[in-house]
């Protein structure tokens, strides 16, 4: 039986999802560097949620930091991607 938490997390997405596809249909976006810092926690926050971690920034673990550079800062995405071998 799935944990409550997985549950909640289920629901959200399809909800989130469901509203995304409906305002988006035939649109696609490439820029994710108009998020804002608050979107991206949440976002955060719904990870740690789904992987059972303890916080989003735990030991050497800063999801926080991480995805707000990745998102909003063109070349520290770039430089991340180097580090993944991802062509792009």
């Amino acid at each position: 039986m799935p944990h409550p938490k997985h549950n909640e997390l289920i629901k959200f997405f399809n909800e989130k999802f469901d509203r995304i596809e409906k305002t988006n249909k035939g649109r696609r976006s490439n820029s994710f560097t108009k998020k804002d810092t608050n979107t991206i926690n949440n976002a955060v926050q719904l990870l740690v949620a789904f992987f059972n971690l303890s916080g989003g920034s735990a030991g050497e673990f800063d999801f926080y930091e991480l995805l707000q550079q990745y998102m909003m800062d063109k070349n520290k995405r770039k430089e991340i991607h180097k580090i993944l071998n991802i062509n792009r």
